[in-house]
């Protein structure tokens, strides 16, 4: 069966590949674009936002950790836990203040 039969033969323009995501055709959409979207398009987080999204979930717990560690390393050396305290974590946060002040974050 000779191939104009069924299909038309037509030369064209067309991309070499078609990136694909969970099984469908999927393209890249820059952030804070104003598209007028048909409802049968479908949106999801990847690539790069969807490795920051998924840091962000973890970063309270990692924030406690460090609050924690900051906490217990001068009170193991100074063998109280009441001296951290009174004495390193309020100068060392106005350090980081300042710090964060002097470099405009």
């Amino acid at each position: 069966m000779p191939l104009a039969a069924f299909a038309k033969v037509e030369p064209n323009n067309t991309p070499l590949s078609v990136k694909h995501q969970s099984g469908t055709p999927a393209s890249i959409v820059s952030f804070n674009l104003p598209l007028g979207v048909p409802v049968s398009v479908r949106g999801s987080v990847a690539s790069t936002a969807q490795a920051l999204k998924s840091s962000l979930s973890s970063q309270p717990l990692l924030i406690l950790a460090a609050i924690v560690t900051i906490y217990l390393v001068p009170g193991i050396l100074h063998e109280n836990l009441v001296l951290p305290i009174l004495s390193t974590l309020p100068s060392a946060g106005v350090g980081a203040l300042l710090a964060l002040e002097a470099f405009k974050t």
